[in-house]
């Protein structure tokens, strides 16, 4: 028999059984309707809302829509994205976990593309930094692009592994969207430590650190339903956040 020379690893998951993380505050324009984009993609068996103390309808909302929603007392973006991922893995069926933010802006139809990855990876993170695939109302103007570049760079040359001339391809830290295997969150989850703006380039970093695959591929992005209240609402919240990113990325 013809040896197989794929490079890197070829592990199929047989059924796929995706749990969808959401962080949501005060997200009422947008969370119903995200919900049931995500929910209707194929392989999808569940929706969970981390409601993050809004004051709004948020919740009854999501619920309406055929959310499983959970509250996440601890105010903060990564404090939410945690509970959305723990929450993901009390269900024993789910084979993958896709973390997203609720305001519309990530597009449940990239689902397709995140998972197929995961036969020969860990995790797949989005990169909203392909101009192509980005709505030219969105956040993603030049300078957060430019900005979200340069410290995905530096978390490149953190783990420049010159046996292997690099060993991640990286353009975006800020992205949420991304899809991970459940046996791979399993064991970096109590790693995760970071409850502010800075978890998603955190979450990288413990994956790599912890020795695993991971492969970024560009996703669309729409303009957010509502008002932001991350970085993305100007860029002087945007150039703060970035220099708590590259602080930690730095520091780790």
């Amino acid at each position: 028999m013809e040896r197989d020379s794929t490079p890197g690893r070829w592990e199929v998951i047989p059924n796929h059984n995706i749990v969808v993380a959401m962080t949501a505050y005060n997200d009422e324009a947008s969370i119903g309707d995200a919900v049931q984009e995500f929910k209707s993609q194929p392989d999808v068996r569940q929706v969970v809302v981390v409601d993050n103390n809004s004051v709004d309808r948020t919740a009854e909302l999501a619920s309406a829509a055929g959310a499983r929603v959970v509250h996440e007392k601890n105010q903060g973006y990564g404090y939410a994205c945690l509970r959305g991922l723990r929450e993901s893995l009390q269900d024993a069926e789910t084979n993958v976990v896709v973390l997203v933010e609720g305001d519309m802006t990530f597009s449940g139809r990239d689902v397709a593309k995140l998972v197929p990855y995961l036969d020969n990876v860990d995790m797949v993170v989005g990169t909203r930094t392909t101009q192509e695939l980005v709505a030219e109302d969105s956040q993603m103007n030049w300078f957060f692009v430019w900005g979200n570049l340069f410290l995905a760079k530096m978390i490149q040359v953190k783990f420049f592994d010159v046996k292997h001339w690099g060993r991640v391809r990286l353009t975006d830290v800020g992205c949420t969207l991304r899809a991970i295997r459940t046996e791979a969150l399993a064991k970096i989850i109590d790693k995760l430590d970071v409850g502010g703006h800075h978890f998603s380039p955190h979450m990288l970093m413990v994956a790599m650190a912890d020795g695993m695959k991971v492969v970024e591929i560009p996703v669309t992005f729409r303009k957010r339903w509502g008002v932001s209240k991350g970085a993305g609402a100007n860029k002087k919240s945007g150039f703060l956040v970035g220099l708590r990113m590259m602080w930690h990325i730095l520091s780790f």
